[in-house]
């Protein structure tokens, strides 16, 4: 072979090497195989965001995300036919959890060794919800302070120079997306200024107990959360004598997770509280009117 005829095929060799390391080098660069057949928007948003910034890949994921009164219920399985479940807070915790599936290196596929073709059979459901149904290591997850069911204890401050503290506890019945119906009951006590029967005014103890229908809107970003919640409820209230009263409650929350069980909130409310069911939903409708006992509640909550 002459000089020029070796110094071409060297040429041609590392051409080819440069080109297949260009090769490996974009495919490492791809993002993860992660097929999403089912979520919502939201869901789907943060998973796509969440897998497309994770750098190792594993064997290839079909996803579905199905929305519960737990919070999102996330199922994938792997081409390798390993199928794995658990249920999350929220959008954010769904994408966190898929792209941690998505980077388990160990179980991607030899280079050339064909594909296991997903298991026919339907899907094992784990004893532990919260678990892998492949039984290996969990991975972190976000916790939520506010799942289905939760209590509170807060501070309160109101209109009239009122000041107490509340104990209360919420139970989300059913739901769809970031909507919940749900049960609400309310235990207050306050100081509240009163009139005298000699034109005085002195401090007493308001006592309120009260049991509500409520209907939620719940916005989850990371650690913090926004809700709004509407109640419709009775109850008893007592400064001098205890009277059954009907009460309409609408409050606008900030929320945000501690660490562990507990989260922290601050809560405005409007109230409207009378005898009759029609003139506490004629009242909290008349805006026209002094009508709204306005307070804020500020506290932790932690579920149960």
């Amino acid at each position: 072979m002459t000089k020029q005829a070796c110094g071409i095929a060297c040429l041609v060799a590392a051409v080819g090497s440069w080109t297949a390391a260009r090769a490996d080098d974009a495919a490492a660069e791809r993002p993860c195989a992660v097929e999403i057949a089912r979520a919502p928007d939201d869901a789907r948003a943060a998973i796509a965001r969440w897998v497309a910034e994770e750098p190792r890949c594993g064997a290839p994921l079909t996803v579905r995300v199905v929305p519960t009164a737990d919070g999102l219920y996330v199922l994938a399985q792997a081409a390798d036919g390993r199928a794995f479940e658990r249920v999350v807070p929220d959008a954010e915790a769904a994408g966190v959890l898929v792209a941690s599936w998505a980077a388990r290196v160990d179980e991607r596929p030899a280079t050339g060794a064909p594909v296991a073709a997903p298991a026919a059979a339907p899907f094992a459901m784990a004893a532990d919800p919260g678990g892998p149904v492949d039984g290996g290591a969990p991975p972190a997850a976000v916790t939520d302070a506010w799942q289905r069911r939760w209590v509170e204890v807060a501070a309160t401050v109101a209109e009239y120079d009122t000041v107490g503290v509340m104990a209360s506890g919420r139970l989300a019945l059913a739901g769809s997306g970031r909507w919940t119906v749900g049960l609400a009951a309310d235990l207050r006590v306050a100081s509240v200024p009163a009139i005298t029967d000699t034109a005085m005014t002195e401090r007493r103890a308001m006592v309120e107990a009260s049991a509500a229908i409520q209907g939620a809107w719940t916005l989850h970003a990371a650690a913090w959360r926004v809700r709004a919640e509407l109640d419709l409820g009775f109850g008893g209230q007592r400064v001098y004598r205890w009277a059954a009263v009907n009460q309409v409650r609408a409050g606008v929350e900030l929320g945000r997770h501690l660490g562990g069980r507990w989260g922290a909130f601050a809560r405005g409310e409007a109230t409207t509280t009378r005898e009759g069911l029609g003139d506490a939903l004629h009242d909290a409708t008349d805006f026209t009117n002094d009508t709204h006992w306005l307070g804020l509640a500020v506290g932790l909550a932690t579920p149960l």
